[in-house]
């Protein structure tokens, strides 16, 4: 394909820098399919000049794919009893009305529209010849990029997986396919119907951000060219053992449940000289834990420094209520409590509570994502005193807030969910000249697509040599683990980072996940899942 000319943000049809067409399976798609052509159509820089329907013939199916389905099938049926799904993703949708003003084509036809792109959306694994001077655009899924659509998810639990790779690929004219857009969702342990979930309401936005990417900003840098690799399923009698497992897994953690049930709580330890003041400890070893009373438990701790001690702001969730509030306690170095307060409670859930100083006051950011805001709250009388700042974001579900200074520039790191997917996969950046704001969007939001290390964690820390950004890992299940990474570039250019370690649960303690950790002056204070006794 041609590389587009450069074009200003703000775009009429009439400055479209690209042209494609869109190849279907049939008039009524899945949901996620229509959904993944409504963000196309609203890429005001791109036109959709063709479309067609294209259906090959399926091959004649052999005694084994048909056991095969027929275990898929009978999984399928117990999936269907125990999980329910809110938004599915392949419910039939007519798309007429929204492809009525698009020239229909067949596929020989489509070198006669002068597309640059064409976007399959069959899956038919390169059935569709792209004409010269086009390219393919592809949804794969699978690490070898194979898998069938309708089979996502059905092995990784068969093989208790806990992610999935999906890719937007593009094939040229010659054969060579490169990776445009790569991403990782989270695989329910138990459930495929809900891994698909995951999966494709969230690879359902990849085309359209693409196509922002190749006509609206600089050439993205592509990773070399790749293969995709055939696969061979798994045999049906492998695929009914690994179905099996998972269930008397299920069956497992139900009863272990109700003999100890998972309950988050804190726990800190104190270093009385550390050489950097807001860099934690990372390590779960030798903790004092911050035990909850019996209905309720403590998550998203944050750890200030006063005059006179330290103080933990932190979530605090009641059994029996739909929403939580935000307290806070005082803890000095003998590890002596104060009874915790309330510090902010709302009709709608709080949570990780990001407080910071600036100017000589104190502020707080806390997650208000059932809200669809993001807040700053100043302090009237620390710390038990708040007053409604400004809203800094709306009309936006972004969840746990972190705001970061970096060379005269505030960021502000959160995950932000498309609708239908899961908030734990995609990370955007905001930039502002100040925490007052105005905010404004990065142009390649989202700056990282990967469940497996994206959500914040913590506050960003400096280590003596880089700053390091704790994220949660939250693939097979929320709050798993912790990922530090290296910051290697944070502009309105780009964002990259790498990973340099993990902060993990000690499953020997009935540690069950970690997803929170942070520091100041000499204390580092973190929150674990752990299984306790039922009281």
């Amino acid at each position: 394909m041609a590389r587009p000319r450069q074009t200003s943000a703000c775009h009429t049809r009439a400055d479209v820098s690209v042209r494609y067409a869109v190849v279907l399976s049939q008039d009524q798609v899945p949901a996620w399919q229509a959904a993944a052509l409504t963000a196309m159509r609203r890429v005001t820089s791109a036109e959709l000049v063709a479309c067609c329907v294209f259906e090959p013939p399926a091959p004649k199916p052999t005694t084994s794919a048909k056991l095969r389905k027929a275990v898929a099938q009978g999984f399928a049926a117990f999936d269907r009893r125990v999980f329910k799904v809110q938004r599915d993703p392949w419910h039939p949708t007519d798309v007429a009305a929204l492809l009525a003003d698009v020239p229909r084509r067949t596929v020989d036809q489509l070198a006669e529209a002068h597309v640059d792109i064409i976007v399959d959306l069959t899956f038919t694994n390169g059935a569709i010849p792209a004409p010269r001077h086009a390219s393919t655009w592809q949804l794969v899924f699978g690490e070898q990029g194979t898998m069938p659509a309708h089979e996502i998810g059905l092995e990784a639990v068969a093989a208790q997986d806990d992610c999935i790779r999906s890719r937007l690929v593009a094939t040229d004219a010659n054969g060579v396919t490169t990776i445009i857009y790569d991403s990782y969702a989270p695989i329910h342990s138990l459930s495929v119907r809900l891994s698909q979930v995951a999966v494709l309401w969230k690879s359902a936005t990849f085309v359209a951000r693409a196509l922002r990417q190749v006509t609206q900003l600089p050439a993205p840098q592509l990773p070399a060219p790749m293969r995709l690799v055939s696969r061979t399923p798994m045999r049906a009698p492998t695929l009914a053992r690994g179905l099996a497992a998972q269930s008397a897994r299920f069956a497992w953690q139900r009863a272990a449940d109700r003999w100890r049930p998972e309950k988050w709580t804190m726990a800190f330890r104190c270093d009385p000289a550390p050489a950097i003041d807001a860099q934690p400890v990372l390590s779960l070893d030798q903790l004092t834990w911050l035990i909850p009373p019996p209905d309720r438990f403590w998550a998203d701790p944050f750890v200030v420094r006063d005059a006179q001690s330290w103080i933990v702001f932190f979530e605090e969730s009641i059994r029996g209520r739909r929403r939580a509030h935000l307290c806070g306690m005082r803890l000095d170095e003998r590890g002596s409590l104060e009874q915790p307060f309330r510090v902010m409670e709302r009709d709608f859930h709080l949570s990780y509570p990001f407080v910071f100083q600036w100017q000589g006051e104190w502020w707080l950011v806390p997650e208000t994502s059932r809200n669809r805001t993001v807040e700053l709250w100043r302090a009237t009388n620390f710390p038990t005193q708040w007053s409604l700042e400004r809203v800094l974001l709306q009309d936006l579900t972004a969840v746990d807030a972190t705001l970061h200074e970096h060379q005269g520039t505030w960021w502000m790191f959160c995950n932000v969910a498309q609708a239908g997917a899961s908030s734990n996969d995609e990370l955007a950046l905001f930039y502002a000249a100040s925490p007052l704001g105005p905010w404004h969007a990065h142009a390649h939001n989202p700056v990282r697509s990967d469940v497996r290390n994206t959500r914040p964690a913590g506050r960003i820390f400096f280590d003596g040599k880089a700053w390091i950004r704790p994220a949660q890992n939250c693939a097979g299940r929320y709050g798993s683990s912790i990922v530090l990474n290296r910051i290697e570039q944070l502009d309105v250019d780009g964002f990259r980072e790498s990973p340099i370690g993990k902060l993990l649960p000690n499953q020997a303690l009935h540690q069950t996940g970690v997803h929170t950790v942070n520091a100041a002056a000499g204390l580092t204070i973190f929150d674990v899942r752990r299984r306790v006794p039922r009281s």
